[in-house]
């Protein structure tokens, strides 16, 4: 391959799209491989669809987007 084959192939790879990997949850975030700020790990860093442990560290995993009411209402360490 030529220099300007590889940089036209590496535009193409670095334009994809991807999907959060919480997508099947309902999550609708969507970027490109090259996007400055707002890739996959920051997002998921947010990502409400995220599992992500209960802060009381009682073991459960719980969606982010839940764990308040986790805290305060179904966590088994509430007690």
């Amino acid at each position: 391959m030529t220099t300007i084959e590889n940089e036209k192939l590496n535009h193409k790879i670095t334009a994809l799209k991807i999907h959060c990997t919480n997508s099947e949850e309902g999550c609708e975030w969507q970027g490109t491989i090259n996007e400055t700020g707002t890739s996959i790990d920051t997002h998921l860093n947010s990502c409400p669809y995220q599992l992500v442990p209960c802060t009381n560290e009682c073991g459960e995993k719980i969606r982010r987007s839940a764990l308040e009411t986790n805290l305060t209402d179904n966590c088994i360490l509430n007690g």
